[in-house]
């Protein structure tokens, strides 16, 4: 089973609110999944249900990354629109 634990340790400085740095990216296999860190802040996490062919997971979703990426950046804040700014914290 794949733990938390062990999620943090593969995404690395991004699992504790980081970013990764320039150019960096997190791409990788374990234990029925796969990882695939974007926009430098987001990880997306792919879980099977036993193997599977890495290759072609890695090739479907470098196809769908862009708009993934684009989905996800148009996401509003967790905690609302305007949150984490000085509007959204009332001192504007």
């Amino acid at each position: 089973m794949f733990t938390v634990a062990q999620g943090k340790r593969l995404i690395g400085p991004i699992a504790s609110g980081g970013v990764l740095g320039a150019g960096g990216h997190i791409d990788r296999v374990f234990s029925y999944s796969y990882i695939r860190s974007f926009a430098g802040v987001y990880v997306l996490l792919l879980r099977f249900h036993g193997s599977f062919d890495s290759q072609l997971v890695r090739d479907l979703v470098s196809k769908a990354l862009k708009s993934i990426e684009l989905l996800t950046l148009a996401l509003p804040p967790p905690d609302g629109p305007g949150s984490g700014t000085a509007e959204g914290v009332g001192v504007a």
